[in-house]
């Protein structure tokens, strides 16, 4: 699962800079009021006459080249800051979908009881959907079936439903078939997964932003730094929310893709695409044998029509 995670959303991964603008001007802003003793209007000549004024005004002292140097310098760290989180932000999905958590030890124990709380909000909604209750339908979709199969997170749940969803119907395995498939999109394809794909990252990046705005806190007075530390708590468990609905969504969007989008990818290789639902699971996983080069299809005679219907 952890390889389809990459390939569905690293692969697509141009998170651009402005994705979390919002998280990043909240985390230096906080930061020049934590640090303090940079003002935004001119020092007065009674400060500075203080020893203990500060950078401001031993800076203006010496003349505008070495304020315009640190202001360079401060650009140039929120940029380098920008980026990474930018970098992180597809490993700290993969750890929100709950890929790589520990098995064993006291951390594995907590993890199989995440798992565990997951399974039991999935039996209950079994159990309302058995009952009648309305409602369900929507978010049994997002769980897996098989309880082995449950993952720890909401995120995690939701990529474990569409790789089987897309397995049942299709025989593909997404991570070996994704590229091809979307070397197949159109234009207004790819732009919908791509706001997708942007929307998601974002997301993540504002989350990382709070987090991290916590090591400004020692720089408060203790009222205020538990204030803020509150603050970021509750944003925190908003974004993560957030961030599951926003996988969710992109998830929809994929499975959607590939039931739309699959027989451009069969006639695109080569391969005649199944002509019936009966056909297509074995079809699908001999085209993923064939693509990841670990099954033996045997000699596959390519064709290309010139009336192929994409």
């Amino acid at each position: 699962m952890d390889a389809i995670l990459g390939a569905l959303i690293s692969a697509r991964g141009r998170f651009w800079l402005a994705s979390a603008i919002p998280g990043a001007v909240a985390f230096w802003c906080l930061g020049a009021l934590a640090l303090g003793g940079i003002p935004l209007t001119a020092p007065r000549a009674a400060r500075c006459a203080i020893p203990e004024a500060g950078i401001w005004c031993n800076l203006s002292d010496r003349g505008g080249v070495r304020f315009a140097a640190l202001v360079l310098l401060g650009v140039l760290g929120i940029i380098a800051g920008t980026s990474l989180v930018g970098v992180l932000t597809g490993p700290v999905l993969s750890v929100i979908a709950g890929f790589g958590w520990p098995i064993r030890g006291a951390l594995g124990r907590v993890v199989r009881q995440w798992c565990s709380r997951q399974r039991r909000r999935r039996d209950r909604l079994l159990s309302q959907l058995d009952r009648g209750g309305g409602g369900v339908t929507a978010r049994l979709a997002w769980y897996p079936t098989g309880a082995a199969a449950v993952r720890p997170t909401r995120v995690g749940n939701a990529f474990a439903a569409l790789d089987q969803r897309v397995r049942r119907r299709h025989g593909l395995d997404l991570s070996t078939c994704w590229p091809l498939i979307e070397q197949t999109l159109p234009q207004p394809a790819r732009d919908r997964l791509e706001a997708a794909s942007r929307r998601v990252a974002g997301r993540i990046q504002n989350l990382l932003w709070t987090v991290a705005a916590l090591a400004w806190l020692p720089a408060f007075p203790a009222r205020l730094a538990v204030l803020i530390a509150v603050a970021c708590a509750v944003l925190a468990v908003l974004l993560w929310w957030a961030v599951s609905g926003a996988v969710e969504q992109y998830c929809a969007l994929i499975e959607a893709t590939v039931a739309a989008h699959r027989r451009a990818m069969y006639v695109a290789v080569g391969w005649c695409p199944p002509t019936s639902t009966a056909q297509e699971p074995e079809r699908g996983r001999a085209l993923t044998g064939y693509l990841n080069r670990l099954s033996d299809v045997g000699d596959v005679a390519l064709e290309w029509p010139d009336d192929a219907a994409t």
